[in-house]
């Protein structure tokens, strides 16, 4: 099922971009490279001189970062605040999801379980979905910036506090979990946690837990995300523009924001650092953006004590134009967009923005790694009815493909080889309304349906057996709401 904490980061994400969104005077006003998403990004990259910056800003003052800034005569600085308060009911129809279970099995040579299996069933959860689900949270924004004599400085904190809890079920209460930033047992947790983001930028380098490089603008234009990759990671990462349309970029991220692991079949060592390196090319033509990225991902496995790489790489692109006027011939204002977003990935199922449903790799019992392929798909269109009112719909699907086989003498078994092979599979759809009330608050509702599945099959001295296909179904409902302050 979908995650609460990645569904209430991603509607805080939501409340910040859907304000003043609708109208346009044209195409472009509204499609632009990812990267300016950021704050400040009107001054991110190697590119204009600080002479040229500076000429700018004594004409535009601190319009220069984006709208809304103000200057702090004391400090020089530009600065801006925002702050949202966000929350959702859902209501999860669900009374089963698949369940995955790694093991190690013994051998006639070694006592001690070594040789992989995985075992995958369906398991009744009924009472975790029984009555509705509640979220409710802050997202407190600070930005700063100032033109220095090594180019243009932007500083960027993003706060978000968070609080789930439940109606009409067990836990028959609004906030009985604030385990996304805080727990009893490790007191306030600030990354990954309450910190969503905290970086800054001085001319195209920047420092901190930021937007990982890798990923395409966001999981869709639902507030629900689909099946792709979004993080928010501890990273350096540096922007080179040759032109304004164009932009190259390179990071080192945190590696562990994208483990997949079970503990059993992967197990990740974590004395060792981990550091993934990512690299992107965006580039934007006319009214389309063109996206491709790729990661390298060490895998440092425990068990095994081996360290190989695994790897992921993306496409997408995103095409704006004027709204259709579907029941009436007046010409329209809004823009629309269509986004489509496809990753693979050998041994980094992290980079894929799939539910926790498979393992990055498999550690065999003569110390080798069989790394698990996989891959996604995603599209999204946004369609503005007019101004202020908007319906998103998403189409996402995922497929991963976890295997491992040797010749293992298994105890118990009249075998000299023994092998598996697990395939899973999901679709998910979203149509969702929001509608902007007023400059400071937007409302809106999706209905998701997803549909998962599995299928095993088992090797035993070359004969195949196979498992029961197991597929699981079930929708979901989702009523939220952002204020501005």
């Amino acid at each position: 099922m979908l995650g609460k904490v990645a569904a209430i980061s991603l509607i805080g994400m939501l409340s910040v971009a859907a304000f003043g969104a609708g109208a346009a005077e044209n195409e472009q006003a509204t499609h632009r490279d990812s990267s300016t998403q950021s704050p400040g990004s009107e001054t991110e990259g190697a590119g204009a001189s600080v002479e040229t910056m500076r000429r700018a800003f004594d004409k535009v003052g601190c319009s220069l970062y984006g709208e809304g800034f103000a200057l702090n005569e004391e400090t020089g600085l530009c600065f801006k605040v925002d702050v949202f308060a966000y929350g959702f009911v859902t209501k999860d129809f669900a009374d089963e999801d698949l369940r995955f279970e790694g093991q190690r099995l013994p051998t006639t040579e070694s006592p001690a379980p070594t040789v992989p299996l995985l075992l995958y069933h369906k398991e009744g959860v009924r009472k975790e979905t029984e009555g509705l689900g509640t979220s409710f949270g802050l997202a407190i924004n600070l930005t700063v910036g100032r033109i220095t004599d090594y180019g243009p400085f932007v500083g960027y904190l993003s706060l978000q506090p968070t609080v789930e809890g439940g109606l009409g079920s067990d836990e028959d209460s609004l906030f009985d979990d604030t385990s996304a930033f805080y727990t009893a047992e490790d007191g306030l947790k600030f990354y990954p946690g309450l910190v969503r983001q905290a970086w800054i930028r001085l001319g195209a380098l920047q420092m901190g837990i930021q937007p990982s490089k890798f990923d395409y603008f966001r999981q869709g234009y639902s507030a629900l995300p689909g099946y792709a990759s979004y993080d928010e990671t501890a990273a350096v990462s540096y922007v080179f523009r040759p032109d304004e349309d164009t932009s190259l970029s390179f990071a080192i991220e945190d590696g562990e924001r994208r483990n997949m692991a079970d503990g059993v079949l992967a197990d990740y060592e974590e004395s060792k650092v981990a550091l993934d390196y990512v690299a992107l090319v965006r580039r934007r033509w006319k009214n389309t953006l063109l996206h491709a990225s790729a990661a390298l991902h060490p895998i440092h496995d425990d068990f095994t004590g081996e360290t190989v790489n695994g790897y992921a790489a993306s496409l997408g692109s995103e095409i704006a134009f004027r709204s259709p006027s579907w029941f009436s011939e007046e010409k329209k204002s809004t823009i629309d967009r269509f986004m489509i977003g496809a990753a693979y990935a050998e041994g980094a199922l992290g980079y894929l923005g799939i539910p926790g449903m498979a393992v990055d790799y498999i550690g065999r019992p003569d110390g080798s790694i069989d790394k698990s392929r996989g891959a996604s798909l995603l599209l999204s269109y946004e369609h503005f009815w007019k101004p202020g009112l908007k319906s998103p719909l998403t189409l996402s699907a995922f497929t991963a493909e976890m295997a491992s086989s040797g010749p293992w003498n298994l105890v118990d078994c009249q075998c000299s080889e023994f092998g598996f092979d697990v395939d899973v599979e999901g679709v998910l759809l979203e149509v969702g309304l929001q509608k902007q009330i007023s400059a400071k608050l937007v409302i809106g509702g999706e209905a998701t349906y997803t549909w998962s599945s599995a299928k095993g099959t088992y090797s035993f001295d070359g004969l195949d057996a196979d498992g029961d296909k197991e597929d699981v179904s079930f929708g979901q409902l989702y009523l939220f709401g952002a204020y501005r302050f």
